[in-house]
């Protein structure tokens, strides 16, 4: 997944779109006729970082219940399989 590029914005610079999803239910109302509604789900698809998060350089030594690794290609594009090998084997579950 890559983040749209917006003229004006430096490269480390990434735009939070928004995602749209729409879908209907099926409602009660008034204790027994059924109505469908349209429910727009609108949202902002962002992970929040932890204090402690840190990169794969930051990595040896520690040992983690559990991990969670971002294997998008970053900016620079240089990301291998040796990256996400550190991330992930410094997990314990």
């Amino acid at each position: 997944m890559r983040a749209s590029r917006l003229d004006g914005l430096k490269e480390s610079i990434i735009p939070v779109e928004p995602v749209y999803q729409t879908f209907r239910v099926k409602v009660l109302v008034e204790g027994w006729k059924w109505q469908t509604r349209t429910v727009l789900h609108y949202q902002f698809l962002i992970t929040a970082a932890a204090a402690d998060a840190f990169t794969d350089y930051r990595a040896p030594g520690q040992t983690l219940p559990c991990v969670i690794a971002d294997i998008v290609t970053p900016p620079n594009g240089r990301l291998s399989l040796f990256n996400l090998y550190v991330a992930l084997s410094h997990s314990s579950g």
